[in-house]
């Protein structure tokens, strides 16, 4: 299984042992994610912060997940062409594959947000999310002839 976490986050306690027993409790799942704590770190944007309050919600991150090494070789690697949004591209990937994944409602990331992050880069971040979702669609239209529609990231909800 993988894990990751940027050098500026943080996993709350009991993280990896909540998302293994959830693997154990269902052995279909690939992947187990849960919900995203933001934390507005002392130097964090003022700005920032009346977009995106202090609060939990879904996250479909790689911070946040826990997942089977055979993903990976399912539906490949990270686009390391994409500065930013590479794990929503690989999410999207999951979803187009019909890939077992449950959020649960537990944080398992702690997000810091802080002036650093690479993500206030807010024009570069939308850039590289459209190129993920255009991608998306391509591939889609490609398989189908037009885009078959995903599920809604609330149907993995647990």
């Amino acid at each position: 299984m993988f894990a990751f976490l940027d050098a500026d986050d943080l996993w709350p306690e009991g993280k990896l042992k909540l998302q293994i027993d959830r693997f154990h409790k269902d052995p279909h799942l690939q992947i187990v994610s849960g919900h995203m704590q933001r934390i507005a770190l002392e130097n964090a944007d003022a700005a920032w912060l009346r977009i995106h309050p202090q609060e939990t919600v879904m996250s479909v991150g790689f911070g946040a997940a826990l997942i089977r090494r055979n993903v990976f070789k399912d539906i490949g690697l990270l686009d390391e062409t994409l500065p930013i949004g590479e794990d929503q591209d690989w999410f999207l990937r999951v979803r187009e594959h019909d890939i077992p994944m449950i959020l649960l409602r537990n944080v398992t990331l702690l997000f810091q947000r802080h002036d650093a992050n690479i993500t206030n880069d807010f024009d570069q971040t939308a850039r590289c999310i459209k190129i993920a979702m255009k991608r998306s669609i391509d591939r889609r239209k490609a398989l189908h002839g037009t885009p078959k529609n995903l599920k809604p990231f609330s149907s993995y909800a647990e």
